[in-house]
């Protein structure tokens, strides 16, 4: 596929795609298309995601393109947005290079592309909210793609990366955390427990440990 941003406030992708050319994306996320670009519906398992992991993360994430992708196949063009402002960008995958996006996050991709879900950790935040009290489980899911092929996505806010070295680490916040390589480890932590006038609720954030690139983003 051929991809290109367009518009700054709310941007969206704009897809060319050649004759039998096609491109996966989230069902809910094509602004137009031209009627000669064929829609069909994709399910997570026909793209080699297993049951189980469906069933795990779907619950994990309460959404329903956890289960469903929409395939586009061309000649013509199919625009994508996920109607917020932030930065697209746009990223040609080696043979075997993974990126690891977080979920909610990726506009469309290439079908040579190899799709996958992960679950990346299980962080407790004091400030969640859970069904009985405040408090309870995060869960970081994310997309993990695997070229080669193109892969779009866009951020809340701005994009910041990160390429850190052996040894090297930063501290982000839960939601800040967008797009990371597989050599990337994270651990969750409340930061300043006990040492506030605010007794022992702290801070929950992320650390991230390198080797790898990270990218954050500046918008909730």
């Amino acid at each position: 596929m051929q991809a290109e941003q367009v518009g700054e406030i709310a941007p969206s992708v704009l897809v060319t795609l050649p004759p039998g050319g096609k491109v996966l994306a989230s069902h809910e996320l094509m602004l137009y298309k031209e009627p000669s670009v064929k829609m069909q519906r994709r399910t997570m398992r026909s793209l080699g995601v297993s049951l189980s992991k469906l069933m795990s993360t779907g619950a994990m994430g309460g959404q329903e393109e956890s289960y469903f992708l929409a395939e586009f196949e061309g000649p013509g063009h199919v625009s994508f947005s996920r109607d917020r402002g932030g930065e697209i960008r746009i990223h040609p995958l080696g043979p075997g290079e993974t990126l690891r996006i977080r979920q909610g996050h990726v506009l469309c991709f290439d079908p040579t592309v190899r799709y996958d879900i992960e679950v990346l950790g299980r962080f407790y935040d004091p400030y969640a909210r859970s069904q009985n009290a405040q408090g309870g489980w995060v869960y970081l899911l994310a997309d993990r793609l695997t070229g080669p092929g193109t892969v779009v996505y866009q951020s809340n806010g701005n994009a910041l990366s990160f390429a850190l070295g052996p040894g090297e680490s930063l501290k982000t916040s839960l939601a800040s955390l967008l797009v990371t390589e597989p050599s990337v480890t994270l651990q969750g932590q409340i930061w300043g427990q006990g040492t506030s006038p605010l007794a022992n609720l702290g801070l929950a954030v992320l650390n991230v440990y390198g080797p790898g690139r990270v990218v954050i983003h500046s918008g909730l």
